[in-house]
Order: C-alpha cells, then sequence, then structure tokens
C-alpha cells in the first residue's frame, strides 16, 4: 500500500511539474567564450564551434540550477555526450573540462551503464543511487543544421532527477545557440 502512495505522489508531482511547464520560456545559452580553446601545449584544441561547445555547457548549468538539493555534496559530474552527434571528441572533452572548472569536481564521461559497471551506482537492481555524483545525459536527440532538439536530465537516484523534456535550440545569426524547454520533469 505504501509503494502505491508514494507512485501516485510522484505521479501527483509529474504533473503538477507539467502543467507549470506551459508557461516555460525561452533561455539563451551562449556562455562567454574567450577565443578558442588550447590543450596543456598552448595549440588550438581542435574546436570547430566553440559556440556550440558554450551552448551545451549553458544547458548543463541551467538544469544544475534546476532543483538543487540534488547538487549537495556531489563530488563528480559524469556527462553522457554518447548520443550527441554534432560534437567532434575534441570538443566533447573540451566541455567536459569547461564543466570541471565550472563546479570544481572531478567531470568525466560516462553512461549509466558505465557508472553502473564501475561500482559507482549503488544498489542498481533495487534502489539506484549516485551517491557521490551528478549524472547529466542527452536523449532524444536530433541534430539537423542550425536546429538541434533533445531532452537532458540531471539524475541522482530513482527518485532524485530533474529533466528538460522536448527542447529545441537555433542557431542566431550572431553564431550564438537559444533553447526553449517542452516542458520540465521530477522524478
Amino acid at each position: 500500500m505504501v509503494k502505491r502512495d508514494k507512485k501516485w505522489i510522484v505521479c501527483a508531482l509529474v504533473l503538477a511539474l507539467l502543467l507549470f511547464a506551459a508557461a516555460c520560456g525561452q533561455t539563451e545559452a551562449n556562455g562567454g567564450g574567450d577565443g578558442m580553446l588550447e590543450n596543456e601545449n598552448g595549440t588550438d584544441a581542435g574546436i570547430q564551434d566553440e559556440a556550440l561547445v558554450d551552448f551545451y555547457l549553458g544547458v548543463i548549468k541551467d538544469l544544475y540550477e534546476e532543483d538543487s538539493a540534488l547538487n549537495d555534496g556531489v563530488e563528480v559530474i559524469a556527462v553522457d555526450l554518447s548520443n550527441v552527434t554534432n560534437l567532434s571528441e575534441e570538443e566533447k572533452e573540451a566541455l567536459l573540462e569547461k564543466v570541471a572548472g565550472e563546479y570544481s569536481v572531478e567531470t568525466k564521461a560516462a553512461t549509466y551503464e558505465e557508472l553502473v559497471s564501475e561500482g559507482a551506482i549503488l544498489n542498481p537492481d533495487e534502489f539506484p543511487e549516485f551517491e557521490k555524483g551528478l549524472l547529466f545525459s542527452f536523449d532524444d536527440f536530433e541534430a539537423e543544421g542550425d536546429t538541434i532538439k533533445f531532452t537532458i536530465g540531471k539524475w541522482r537516484t530513482a527518485l532524485g532527477a530533474y529533466f528538460f523534456t522536448d527542447c529545441e535550440a537555433v542557431k542566431g545569426e550572431n553564431g550564438n545557440w537559444t533553447y526553449t524547454v517542452g516542458a520540465f520533469a521530477i522524478s
């Protein structure tokens, strides 16, 4: 009986949040890029579109700010970029470096499955929990020209996650990217 009540509470919270999301607006995520990125040797790190890297950083920063209680005690940020097809490997590395610089915690590329196999996810078969970290995942990803459609989630536990769903980003004439969030979801 208690399990059923928890499910109804979660469903009610999600429904309330989705109704609230009907008033969502447009967010600009263009970062504060300072020119070409360089590696340890001081040479170009192979970044083709720094504005795009800064865009993804801005989306992660926006989601990080939502439900800040999920961020308490975070020592690791994992970012699943496996579905992101419009960034090169060098750009993905640059994004991870920028996330690490923003939050001063260990930052790495990893999928949920990789975190489970590393033992970073506790109780994966019962009540999964990333005790010391957050996992940001881009899903439902489509990139075509100057438009990107995606969902991004911030996950800590089975009942501790926040999502921007049905997002659509467009590249402006100034080269910066803006995006709208279709809906918000929480678990």
